[in-house]
């Protein structure tokens, strides 16, 4: 295990003393996601499908 002394560092330059930074709060940002099952056979599923994406102007 190396020190600061090892690696010609000043431990003022490390650590929260060296950061010039201050870290107020984190988080881990959640994620929903909304989804919907087409039921039926593939085509009329896929004639649905077509259906929301062009409602949606995604196609």
């Amino acid at each position: 295990i190396w020190n600061s002394a090892d690696i010609g560092i000043q431990t003022r330059d490390v650590g929260l003393e060296g950061s010039l930074t201050n870290v107020i709060k984190t988080f881990a940002p959640k994620f929903q996601r909304e989804g919907e099952v087409l039921e039926g056979d593939a085509k009329t599923s896929a004639k649905t499908l077509v259906g929301k994406l062009r409602e949606k102007k995604l196609i």
